[in-house]
């Protein structure tokens, strides 16, 4: 609801995926706008796939950034 433009940079953190044995993450970043206008929105999506069944409890930490400037 601002009255600035926004240039966003969202990114796989560099500590993202943590258990790159069971999981992976894409996204449709990069087909996104890179500015938002003022009163716009955008959605991105990420998507967290399963590569192999464990045979025990796993856990994944999944870390994402969405940075945004007044353009």
């Amino acid at each position: 609801d601002g009255d600035l433009d926004a240039e966003v940079t969202p990114s796989l953190a560099k500590d993202g995926n943590t258990n790159t044995e069971y999981f992976t993450i894409t996204s449709d970043w990069n087909a996104q706008p890179k500015t938002i206008a003022a009163g716009d929105s955008a959605t991105y999506t990420v998507t967290v796939t399963l590569i192999k069944t464990p045979t025990e409890t796993i856990h994944g930490a999944f870390h994402i950034e969405l940075t945004a400037k007044a353009g």
